[in-house]
């Protein structure tokens, strides 16, 4: 007959087992797993901005200074005033041109009043030169005046001839009496332009 006592000693290792089993099969954790973030899927009709690049300079400031607003058109008086003031020929070069693209005929009387106190004598050229791309109706009282000051007498010679040169396209009918008048001057290089002048009008009639 076999002692209970026996019998208890015999299934205690089973029992522990079951429970050290128990402990730690039990204790054992799932591992962790790191959810992912689902890629981004562009939006239908919605055009994605690319990734940005590695290295990529960052975008500069914008130095654009706004524009300022148009400058008031100058009038003749205010050209001429700054045509006085200027020292340098090629600025009064400059103020001539914009007084020829004004095209009144205020604009050529101003010219003219400016030419008779100019002494650069490449200016001078710039004055009367503006005559070929004037107005022949609404301006040719005015280029007309304008040439006859450049032929006065004691002007450089050659303002004169190429003033009397001038002439030979003026629509002004007081033109060839003028040419008639300067093809007997004293100075031989304006009395030649002068009926160089005369004799091209004379082919166009």
């Amino acid at each position: 007959m076999h002692s209970p006592t026996k019998k208890i000693s015999a299934g205690l290792p089973v029992v522990f087992g079951f429970v050290v089993l128990a402990m730690f099969g039990c204790d054992q954790s799932e591992p962790s797993v790191t959810p992912t973030t689902p890629p981004h899927l562009p939006t239908p009709g919605v055009a994605s901005a690319p990734p940005p690049e590695e290295n990529a300079p960052a975008p500069k400031p914008t130095s654009a200074k706004p524009k300022a607003a148009d400058e008031p058109t100058k009038t003749p008086t205010d050209l001429a005033r700054e045509f006085r003031a200027a020292a340098e020929p090629e600025r009064r070069g400059e103020l001539v041109g914009e007084l020829w693209d004004i095209g009144t005929p205020e604009a050529v009387e101003t010219l003219r009043q400016l030419y008779f106190g100019e002494r650069e004598m490449d200016v001078k050229v710039d004055i009367i030169s503006g005559v070929t791309d004037a107005d022949p109706v609404k301006l040719r009282d005015g280029c007309n005046a304008l040439l006859l000051a450049a032929l006065t007498p004691g002007q450089p010679p050659e303002v004169r001839a190429l003033a009397a040169h001038l002439l030979t396209e003026s629509k002004d009918p007081r033109a060839m009496a003028l040419l008639q008048q300067f093809a007997q001057d004293a100075d031989p290089q304006v009395r030649e332009a002068a009926q160089a002048a005369l004799e091209t009008r004379r082919q166009k009639e």
